[in-house]
């Protein structure tokens, strides 16, 4: 039991905590009345949700239309949109489902535009699908501990980098290489 008090000067004072005396379970077991053991005439909480759960509601945000097909397992990759390569989609098919083809094509994409190459994509496809290679690879030895579409990721831009740095090898940024070759 809580007893406020108050201050001389009219503000609040602490509180007082009364311990109160209480019975032990066993003493309540034998205390019981056997009319205390029927049921209550209050409503049960639990039927008021039943019902309200099979009610049909007709709320446009509850309403999903169900739909044709499994877009993910139907599709093909002829369905494919052009700006993924032919060969990407070829290489990766017995893999993955269009749909997560699609999805690695666009992270390849945002590698190539990343590295800022200036060879068109045609000349690094290859260099592309040895990566998806390498990555499937690493996968099926479990090696990847992250996601597969982020391994994918940072391997192709780690070969595109690669691929960037020959380019510009004849402007003079590849000093290691001409100090090993002792023309340095």
């Amino acid at each position: 039991m809580k007893i406020e008090t108050a201050k001389m000067n009219g503000k609040q004072g602490v509180n007082l905590l009364v311990i109160q005396p209480f019975q032990t379970v066993e003493e309540q077991k034998n205390n019981i009345s056997p009319q205390d053991v029927t049921p209550s005439v209050t409503p049960i909480k639990t039927e008021k949700k039943h019902h309200s759960l099979c009610e049909n509601k007709h709320n446009e945000k509850n309403v999903k239309i169900p739909d044709k097909m499994d877009t993910k397992k139907e599709l093909d990759i002829s369905f494919l949109p052009e700006s993924v390569h032919p060969k990407f989609s070829e290489t990766a098919s017995p893999f993955f489902y269009p749909i997560d083809i699609y999805k690695l094509w666009q992270r390849a994409m945002t590698a190539y535009r990343k590295s800022k190459l200036e060879k068109p994509l045609e000349e690094v496809i290859e260099i592309i699908i040895s990566a998806f290679k390498q990555t499937v690879f690493m996968q099926k030895a479990r090696e990847i501990h992250t996601t597969f579409e982020g391994y994918f990721y940072s391997v192709v831009y780690a070969n595109l980098v690669v691929t960037k740095r020959k380019e510009y090898r004849h402007f003079g940024f590849d000093i290691f290489s001409k100090i090993l070759n002792g023309n340095g």
